[in-house]
């Protein structure tokens, strides 16, 4: 259970594949490409590589940091929604059993041949969510 919640994989498209496009070229490129005849300059063009990486990294992090920092201490990445609807989550988690992932998004109901998400009346739901 990660704290980061990345629905549109945006890490994994971007961060991953990105330090991948930067360290692959000098291993898989030939060393004409590369601007040299020599293959030892090519540990020299990873080490190049590996710095403007982590130099990218760093600077992001020291420019966005106290940008955050000072946005959130401002009050403008609040969201209260979402906090409401996080201490419904944690309700929830401590009141309704533990089911397998399927079941808890979509429930079987004998009367219809197809699947029918959540509750079977809209209804029929934990009435402590209202107070909430």
């Amino acid at each position: 259970q990660s704290a980061i919640e990345d629905y549109a994989n945006v890490i994994t498209v971007h961060l991953v594949c990105g330090f991948l496009g930067v360290l692959l070229p000098p291993l898989l490129g030939s060393t004409e490409n590369l601007g040299t005849r020599f293959s030892h300059h090519v540990i020299a063009h990873l080490g190049w590589q590996m710095i403007c990486g982590l130099v990218l990294v760093l600077a992001v992090a020291v420019i966005m940091f106290p940008l955050f920092v000072i946005l959130t201490c401002l009050g403008f990445l609040r969201n209260k929604e979402d906090a409401r609807h996080h201490r419904r989550a944690l309700v929830l988690q401590s009141q309704v059993s533990k089911r397998v992932f399927f079941r808890r998004l979509m429930k079987l109901d004998k009367s219809h041949d197809v699947l029918i998400p959540g509750y079977k009346s809209k209804g029929n739901y934990p009435q402590f969510l209202d107070v909430i």
